[in-house]
C-alpha cells in the first residue's frame, strides 16, 4: 500500500521548506488545482511521480472553490485506487467525525468492497458500503480501527495526503480573500486549522485563522453519505468479530 495512505502518517519535516517568494505573489491568480499540484509536489513528491501526481490533482480536485473536507476525501479516493487497492477486496473506513463521511462518498464510487465501522447509535446506514454497527464508543472504534490495519486494508483521512491537500486549501484561501486581504481567514475545522501551521512554514503571510462552524454548510453535504436504505451490521467491538464480516460474502452493493 501507498506510504502515505498508511493510517496516521504525517508530512515528512524536511519535505517542509521555504517557497519561492514567486509563488506566494503568484498565487492570487492561480486556481487551486495550479496551487494543489504545487504543493503537493514539495510535500508529497518524494512518493509520487509528477505525471501521476498531475493526474490525481487534474482528476480529484476542482479548479476552483475548494472546500475541507471534501477536497482531501477526493484526492485521497483518487490516491487509493491508484495505489493499487484490489477492487475485490475490503477496505476499511472508520467513521467516528462528520468529515469521516466525505470519504465513505468519494470512496464508495471507487471501491466495491467497501465496508465502514461506527460506533454505537450513530444515525442510518451509509450508501455504497457496508455499514458495521460496533457496539461500542467512537474511542472503541478508533482503537479498533487501529488494531485492525494489521489485518486489513484501512484508509482513513488521518494521512500526510489529506494534510497536504488541506495545506493547499489553506494557501488558496488565504490568497483568494472573499473579503478583505486583512481579514482572518476562517477554517471550518480543527484540521483546517492546524492546516494552517504549515503554509507560514512555507512562507504564506497571513493573519491567523478563526475558527468557525462549518454546520450550516456541511450538513446538507453529509446527508447522501450518512443515509441508506439497509440495516448495519451489529458485532461485539473486536478484531474477529469484524474480520468475520470482512471476509464474509455479504455483497456491499
Amino acid at each position: 500500500m501507498h506510504p502515505y495512505l498508511i493510517n496516521h502518517s504525517d508530512i515528512r519535516q524536511q519535505r517542509v521548506h521555504k517557497l519561492p517568494e514567486a509563488f506566494f505573489k503568484n498565487a492570487s491568480d492561480m486556481t487551486f488545482r495550479e496551487i494543489a499540484y504545487v504543493v503537493l509536489d514539495v510535500l508529497l513528491g518524494d512518493e509520487i511521480e509528477a505525471d501521476a501526481l498531475k493526474r490525481l490533482v487534474d482528476t480529484s480536485l476542482s479548479d476552483t472553490q475548494p472546500f475541507s473536507p471534501e477536497a482531501e476525501s477526493a484526492f485521497v479516493a483518487a490516491l487509493w485506487a491508484y495505489a493499487g487497492a484490489p477492487l475485490q477486496a475490503p477496505t476499511l473506513l472508520c467513521a467516528v467525525e462528520p468529515e469521516d463521511f466525505y470519504l465513505v462518498d468519494a470512496l464508495s464510487g471507487r471501491c466495491e468492497n467497501l465496508n465502514v465501522i461506527m460506533p454505537k447509535g450513530m444515525m442510518g446506514d451509509v450508501v455504497g458500503a457496508r455499514a458495521i454497527d460496533v457496539q461500542g464508543s467512537a474511542t472503541d472504534c478508533l482503537h479498533l480501527c487501529s488494531e485492525l490495519e494489521r489485518f486489513a486494508m484501512v484508509c482513513t483521512l488521518h494521512n500526510a495526503a489529506a494534510s497536504a491537500v488541506r495545506v493547499a486549501v489553506a494557501i488558496y484561501c488565504a490568497t483568494h480573500p472573499q473579503i478583505s486581504p486583512d481579514k482572518s481567514p476562517e477554517a471550518n475545522s480543527a484540521a483546517m486549522l492546524r492546516a494552517y501551521e504549515i503554509p507560514r512554514n512555507l512562507g504564506l503571510r497571513c493573519e491567523p485563522p478563526v475558527l468557525v462552524s462549518a454546520q450550516p454548510t456541511a450538513a446538507p453535504r453529509m446527508k447522501s453519505a450518512r443515509i441508506g436504505s439497509k440495516r448495519s451490521l451489529r458485532v461485539a467491538p473486536t478484531v474477529d468479530a469484524v474480520m468475520r464480516i470482512l471476509s464474509s460474502s455479504i455483497s456491499v452493493k
